[in-house]
């Protein structure tokens, strides 16, 4: 089923990722490889329309990516496309998130814009702008009253941060949160709905009471450069991807490091932690996504399948089960408990 959106420009072209190199490892199958169908205004496909990334509902029942300008949501069971929004924005769709009640799903571009979109009605419900740069990332809180979004660039003659909060009642904004100096990368809201965490290139991570718009606390010295930051379900731990190639781990409570994850010359694009905070898996430049064991740190599985940079990583309520989205176009899911070709938790398209 496809949801055209008029008026919108055709897809541009993906932000560029750094290559810093090819570690070969043995090769792992993916359960299900959904590739794009992505259309161009003259009704041809392109020859790569990235799938930047990725998000499963809170049941674990759908998965969404933004493929292109366009939105694509699947059955997670079937692996058959339920919606197809098309041209949903007028540049590439670089962020995505659910409502935890599975009814509003909300996209980001670098148009600047960000859409809400009803699943249940098929229908755009608002169209949010006020950014002034590129939009990162976006989170509902979990009583989906209230969205969170964050942008910025690296301008060093005006640069711009912000983290503004809006409405989904009305669809207007509600704040505009002041702290960060720099790109803010990524926002998440723990699992009580009482602090967002925000985190930024000037490398801090900020803790908000955000319902009264003040900053609670900090987590500094992390040496974050686009790679996203993820918050575990139980809100327990943060992972974050730092621009020295290591997965940084911290205790969301105390803010004391809980260690990190070298990752070598592999440039990290995306981070994911598992809901029960046992596993953090990785979105790699060189094609390849990793996960390891938070605990001990060692390596559980290296992925591979993508043709292009992974983009992003994303779990679902299954810890077992994992999504990458690539810049090949592609959409997989991987079993992680299995880590085996031919898994038998197969999900035929």
């Amino acid at each position: 089923m496809h949801w055209s959106v008029p008026g919108c420009s055709g897809t541009t072209g993906a932000t560029a990722s750094r290559w810093r190199g090819l570690i070969m490892a043995v090769a792992a199958t993916a359960l299900l490889t959904i590739t794009s169908g992505c259309t161009n205004h003259a009704g041809s496909k392109p020859a790569v329309a990235a799938a930047n990334c990725v998000a499963f509902s809170a049941d674990g029942k759908q998965l969404a990516a933004g493929v292109g300008n366009d939105v694509v949501i699947w059955d997670v069971g079937t692996g058959q496309p339920i919606h197809t929004i098309e041209h949903a924005h007028g540049g590439n769709v670089i962020c995505i998130a659910w409502s935890k009640d599975g009814k509003r799903l909300v996209s980001g571009s670098i148009d600047n814009s960000l859409k809400v979109w009803d699943t249940v009605n098929q229908q755009m419900v608002y169209t949010l702008t006020g950014h002034e740069p590129h939009i990162t990332s976006a989170a509902f809180s979990p009583d989906g009253s209230t969205l969170a979004t964050t942008a910025g660039n690296t301008n060093p003659y005006h640069r711009v941060s912000e983290v503004k909060l809006w409405d989904m009642a009305t669809g207007k904004l509600k704040a505009n949160l002041k702290g960060h100096t720099d790109l803010v990368t990524d926002c998440a809201f723990t699992p009580d709905g009482q602090t967002l965490l925000t985190c930024g290139r000037e490398r801090n991570i900020l803790f908000w009471d955000w319902k009264k718009g003040k900053q609670l606390r900090k987590i500094t010295g992390v040496r974050v450069f686009f790679a996203h930051m993820a918050l575990s379900a139980d809100g327990k731990t943060v992972a974050v991807g730092d621009e020295e190639n290591n997965v940084q781990l911290y205790d969301e409570a105390t803010g004391k490091s809980k260690g990190q994850i070298a990752c070598g010359e592999i440039t990290i694009n995306g981070v994911a932690l598992s809901p029960d905070g046992s596993q953090v898996a990785a979105a790699g430049d060189n094609f390849h996504v990793y996960v390891w064991d938070v605990a001990t740190r060692k390596e559980l599985a290296d992925f591979q399948g993508h043709e292009r940079p992974v983009r992003a990583v994303a779990y679902g309520p299954n810890p077992t089960l994992l999504a990458s989205a690539g810049a090949d176009a592609t959409v997989r899911l991987w079993d992680t408990k299995t880590k085996q070709p031919g898994a038998t938790l197969r999900v035929t398209p």
